[in-house]
């Protein structure tokens, strides 16, 4: 038996409504997506956990990169770009517009916080004073370096080193990558260096140099880490502080 016709025709129209439904659904989501602001993220810390993967996107830059994106609910999207110290150094001078993850005003020469914007706290780091277990160094401070050759990373800054090395009280010779200083200590080619202890630890575990490298027991430097945003972009670190305050109260992300 055939439905009345006014019950074809309500049918019918649900239908279309769930189709024009769906239709306005993904126009909406199109034109979100067409709207978002991409905002480049660089990060120069190319190792774990800040990068674990570069192909695979995998590691904590790429994490809070998703959170940033997803919980701006289609304003912004946030794209890693995993590049060297130096080179960052010169894009920024060079006055191309990014933010920087995992940095520190002082390290950009912006103690005083007023060349740019940064974010509240992302987490807390140290560097350390590394040299051979056959010949360790303690650090008392940077006068303990005296007349040694400081083993850097090229285009970073070192707080009262950089100060002797200009004074012509101790030399620096700089290296591409935290896991070629750690080498280089290794070796004997260098007799100290100073790196993140993050790297640190992950490099001399990862070249299984755990019982060759001596790590000083008072560290270079303590420090936070924050988020690096152009000067006038206060709308933009109003929304990555908002997100480290929803994170920071996450057990997941703490524990992370």
């Amino acid at each position: 038996m055939t439905p009345p016709l006014h019950l074809l025709l309500a049918h019918g129209l649900v239908r279309m409504a769930a189709t024009v439904f769906v239709a306005l659904g993904v126009m909406v989501f199109s034109i979100k997506a067409a709207q978002a602001e991409t905002v480049r993220v660089w990060v120069y810390h190319n190792f774990p956990p800040f990068v674990i993967d570069v192909d695979t996107q995998s590691g904590l830059s790429y994490d809070f990169a998703r959170e940033l994106t997803v919980r701006s609910d289609g304003q912004h999207d946030f794209v890693v770009e995993v590049l060297p110290r130096a080179r960052l150094n010169r894009q920024m001078a060079d006055g191309a517009e990014g933010i920087v993850f995992w940095a520190n005003p002082v390290w950009f020469g912006d103690k005083e916080e007023t060349k740019y914007l940064w974010s509240s706290k992302i987490t807390s780091d140290s560097s350390v004073v590394m040299s051979r277990v056959d010949d360790p160094i303690e650090y008392t401070g940077p006068q303990s370096l005296l007349g040694m050759e400081l083993v850097g990373i090229e285009g970073h800054r070192y707080i009262g080193v950089d100060e002797l090395v200009q004074e012509g009280l101790m030399t620096r010779k700089d290296l591409h990558a935290e896991s070629s200083a750690v080498q280089f200590i290794s070796t004997g080619r260098g007799r100290v260096a100073i790196l993140a202890r993050s790297a640190a630890d992950y490099f001399t575990r990862k070249l299984a140099l755990t019982d060759m490298i001596h790590f000083a027991s008072t560290p270079h430097s303590s420090y936070t880490r924050h988020v690096l945003v152009p000067k006038a972009d206060f709308a933009l670190r109003g929304y990555i502080d908002q997100v480290l305050d929803e994170l920071n109260k996450s057990p997941i992300w703490r524990a992370v």
